[in-house]
């Protein structure tokens, strides 16, 4: 009996010690991911924070920029692609991007009215990567402000029938990804024409009330920046233009006028009526306002990525965003701006950070002298008094305004 109870004493031992062990291993592996959560939150507020000093540097080269000449080409310093260097511990990759490069989807309705001009340049662009152009008409119908579906459209009618059924926007788009859900917009058409297109919102303008956004702004196309295939797709007549003397010269020096980049232009295409007949002037640009920085940041097992828009305002020029009334063939007039503040703002299928503080908003208190110095960045130096034209002095960088429209995070 003795021995039994020896025996059932052991077995309560060893039961006890194994739940204590259980207990002890449970606490520990509990304990390491507390310290585990803690670290990802420490490394992750780390690179949050390293991305807001990417951002306030890329302000800072934006700003220098202004200061060197008044227009914009891919020689400049912010060009510079790909920036890969270790800042405490961590490894960081910065991308700035012109987003005046491509053609901005909202620009195809502007007030609530379509635009032609534009349609004509989105319809080229796709004729030339073999998309059915076609397809800028449910585009247009999901950015205006009627239920009036085009012929090759859809509105809400048709979306109403879908499952699960949505509404149309009848508002600009706030990030690219809506795409997807515009009718007939496949992943495979999208990511054929993503390198090309863009969304931005009209220049930021300021009243008693806050922030806000006239929509019957456009922005132009930087012919500096633009790719070969956008700048064919200005015109009909451009599609089988001579652009080679224009896109080399663009790698060194870029064009100081638009005035210079069409005698080029005219020049290298002998031709009547001229190619530039063809071009619509206010629909183009030599500078830009908008640029994206791409950030991405590593740090032990975290990563980060994150795409802020730019939005640089100089006292010097005109907003790059053109105001346009409601007739569809007018003629763009520039838009005066008001100061703006940046705030954070919702994108599809992204996760939207916090809204973003104001920052390096210099207060413009200064205008630029209308004295002007005579051009010499003509790429064929041939250019008649006829079309001898002079490039605006470069900016002082104080006054100049540089703030972030907003800041997504994604995966």
């Amino acid at each position: 009996m003795k021995k039994m109870q020896q025996g059932v004493a052991l077995l309560v031992a060893m039961l006890v010690v194994a739940i204590a062990a259980m207990i002890a291993t449970q606490i520990f592996y509990q304990q390491q991911i507390a310290i585990r959560r803690t670290l990802n939150q420490l490394q992750a507020e780390q690179l949050y924070q390293l991305e807001l000093s990417t951002e306030a540097w890329t302000k800072v080269i934006l700003k220098e920029d202004t200061s060197k000449n008044n227009f914009d080409y891919i020689g400049d310093n912010w060009a510079q692609r790909g920036s890969l260097f270790d800042a405490e511990g961590a490894v960081i990759k910065t991308v700035i991007s012109d987003y005046q490069s491509c053609f901005n989807l909202n620009n195809l309705v502007l007030g609530g009215k379509a635009q032609p001009a534009q349609i004509t340049i989105l319809q080229n662009l796709m004729s030339q990567l073999k998309l059915n152009p076609q397809l800028v008409w449910s585009v247009v119908d999901w950015l205006d402000a009627d239920d009036e579906p085009n012929s090759a459209g859809a509105e809400f009618e048709t979306y109403s029938r879908l499952t699960p059924a949505y509404r149309t926007a009848n508002f600009r788009m706030i990030e690219l990804t809506e795409l997807y859900a515009v009718l007939g917009w496949k992943i495979e058409t999208v990511n054929v024409l993503s390198p090309y297109i863009c969304v931005l919102p009209p220049a930021p303008e300021m009243n008693n009330a806050g922030r806000f956004y006239k929509d019957t702004a456009f922005t132009t196309i930087n012919i500096n920046t633009a790719s070969e295939i956008v700048l064919r797709s200005l015109s009909v007549d451009m599609r089988t233009a001579n652009l080679g003397t224009i896109l080399e010269y663009r790698k060194t020096k870029g064009y100081a006028t638009l005035d210079l980049f069409i005698s080029q232009l005219d020049k290298d295409n002998p031709r009547q009526p001229k190619i530039s007949a063809g071009l619509k002037k206010e629909l183009l640009s030599v500078d830009s306002h908008y640029f994206m920085l791409e950030y991405s940041g590593w740090l032990d097992q975290m990563e980060q990525n994150y795409r802020s828009l730019i939005y640089r305002k100089t006292s010097a020029t005109n907003a790059t965003a053109n105001p346009v009334t409601n007739n569809p063939t007018n003629t763009a007039n520039p838009a005066a701006e008001d100061n703006a503040t940046p705030a954070a703002e919702d994108g599809s299928n992204t996760q939207t950070d916090a809204a973003v503080a104001d920052e390096d908003g210099a207060v413009n208190t200064a205008t630029q002298s209308t004295n002007q110095a005579t051009n010499t960045t003509n790429p064929t130096n041939t250019a008649t008094s006829a079309n001898t034209t002079t490039a605006a002095p470069p900016i002082n960088p104080a006054n100049v305004q540089i703030n972030t429209l907003y800041r997504l995070q994604y995966y």
